[in-house]
Parts: C-alpha cells; sequence; structure tokens
C-alpha cells in the first residue's frame, strides 16, 4: 500500500482502529465489493499504528471512508456505499451531496472535495439560494468560504457573487455581500456599495461592514 490518496471513484481509503466495532463492519462491506470488482483497490490504515495518518487526512474520527472523492465517517450500509458510488459528483448530485455532508457535520470532507476541485464552488455558493436551506448548511458554507479568503479561486467568483448579492432574498444579498468582501478584490467593491442602499437595514450594515473590511484591505 502506497500514501497516495484515491484519485478515481474505484480506489477507497478506509481508515480503522483497533477495538472498533464499526470499523469491522465497514472493513468488511468494503472488502466484498473488492472481491467483487466493485472497487479496484482498498486501501486500510490502522490509525492505532499508524497516527500520522489521521492527521495526514485531518480525520477525528472512525471508521472512515474516502471512495474518489466522496468522504464519510462511520458506518454505510452496503446499498448506501453502492449509492455514492452510482453517483456521479456533478450538477445536482455534486449539490446533494455537498448539502448532506454539511448537514451532518462533515464539513472537511467537503473541504477536501473544493480544495482539491475548486470548480465546484458555483455549486457550493448555489445553494444559498434555497431561502430553506438549513441554518447548518448556510453556516458551514460560510466557513468554507472563508478557508478562500483573498484566492484567485474565490476572486474568480466574483460575477457569481454579484449576482447572487441582487437576490430577492435579503438573507442571501447579505450574506453575498460578506462573502464579496473576503474576495479582496477591487473588482467587489461596487457590488458591495450598491447594498449601502438596500431596502433591508441589516443587508446596509452587512454592506457597510464589508466596505470598511475590503477598503482597509485594499489600502
Amino acid at each position: 500500500m502506497n500514501d497516495e490518496k484515491p484519485t478515481n471513484r474505484k480506489e477507497a481509503f478506509l481508515l480503522i482502529a483497533s477495538g472498533c466495532a464499526h470499523c469491522t463492519v465497514m472493513l468488511t462491506t468494503l472488502s466484498q465489493m473488492l472481491k467483487e470488482g466493485q472497487l479496484a483497490r482498498l486501501n486500510i490504515i490502522n490509525i492505532s499504528e499508524a497516527p500520522d495518518a489521521a492527521a495526514s487526512f485531518n480525520v477525528r474520527s472512525v471508521p472512515w471512508t474516502q471512495i474518489g472523492a466522496v468522504q464519510f465517517t462511520g458506518v454505510k450500509t452496503r446499498l448506501e456505499v453502492e449509492h455514492l458510488l452510482s453517483q456521479q459528483l456533478d450538477g445536482g448530485n455534486l449539490a446533494d451531496y455537498i448539502q448532506q455532508q454539511l448537514a451532518e457535520g462533515q464539513l472537511d470532507a467537503v473541504s477536501v472535495l473544493l480544495h482539491e476541485r475548486p470548480e465546484h464552488l458555483p455549486t457550493l455558493l448555489k445553494l444559498l439560494t434555497d431561502d430553506e436551506l438549513p441554518i447548518q448548511v448556510r453556516i458551514g458554507i460560510g466557513a468554507l468560504l472563508e478557508e478562500f479568503t483573498g484566492t484567485p479561486v474565490l476572486v474568480s467568483q466574483i460575477p457569481l457573487l454579484n449576482h447572487l448579492s441582487e437576490n430577492s432574498l435579503p438573507s442571501l444579498r447579505g450574506d453575498a455581500t460578506y462573502y464579496l468582501s473576503l474576495t479582496h478584490h477591487p473588482d467587489a467593491l461596487a457590488a458591495i456599495r450598491r447594498r449601502l442602499t438596500d431596502e433591508v437595514d441589516d443587508v446596509c450594515e452587512i454592506a457597510r461592514e464589508a466596505e470598511e473590511e475590503l477598503s482597509n484591505y485594499l489600502k
């Protein structure tokens, strides 16, 4: 076994620990899938013997599984794992996957996905257009976007954030205005300043703070 992370959706990593009953369940499930050809390769690491591996994968609890770009913690049934394998991580499936992971508190899994595949950032942002989005998911999106503060990846999303800042939902206008300030780019100022006269006071306040933060950064 080598230490490379899986590069395709038929290669898997499983992190386990000695004495972990749930780990045995996942080991049995994934081993059977390997025998049947549903997985091409299964890499197993016992973090009791290799504790550095947990830090390397940013894993806090086991069993932890990664199949291609999909990650999850805990036990899943064979059918649940097969369902994840059958999904192509684009479009609606990707949006559903991200929302489910954030709802379950799996922020790290989505973080790894976005850092490895930053072209998926628009899918994350578009989740904000759902006015019934659970608060935990919305908070998770904010935490993830803050990881990209000042990066070219977030700067590339200024056009989309500009568009979202004009949305009919006040909460989304406010969120998008704040995220524009995280770009640390002068092209974000115009959209932020348009929200200074927003019809909703809370959005105006966010815009004032965003303008001040970005202006100070650009000095």
